[in-house]
């Protein structure tokens, strides 16, 4: 049950982010200052910091953002409101001459009023 919920909710946050809607992608993330995100040797600290790195590096259009999509997802519970979830992303941009990225993730999620929020992220590409 919970790996079908989880992989529903990033599915949707695909879709939000195929949409051009950044701020939308965005709320699956835990919005405090303990949210952490750590990708390409480096570590960001805070929802803030995470929201400036994403509208600096890819903007809030579909022209910009491209299609991103989610796929070999695995998912379990560490605790009563903390579960643990892997996959691959693949992230399509025109924008970007065309190119496509892609890699692996981890989060580390927690339920905070029935929701599931993104408290830590580590995202990294396969190039």
């Amino acid at each position: 049950m919970l790996q079908f919920q989880l992989s529903d909710q990033l599915k949707q946050s695909a879709t939000r982010w195929n949409n051009g809607d950044l701020e939308g992608f965005l709320q699956d993330y835990y919005q405090g200052d303990q949210m952490t995100f750590t990708s390409g040797g480096r570590i960001l600290q805070g929802f803030e910091a995470l929201e400036q790195r994403y509208r600096k590096a890819y903007g809030d259009s579909t022209e910009t953002m491209g299609t991103l999509s989610f796929s070999d997802l695995e998912a379990w519970r560490l605790g009563p409101n903390q579960a643990l979830v892997l996959g691959r992303w693949q992230l399509k941009r025109e924008a970007a001459a065309g190119t496509t990225d892609e890699g692996v993730f981890s989060l580390v999620m927690v339920k905070i009023n029935d929701k599931w929020k993104i408290f830590h992220d580590h995202t990294s590409a396969s190039k």
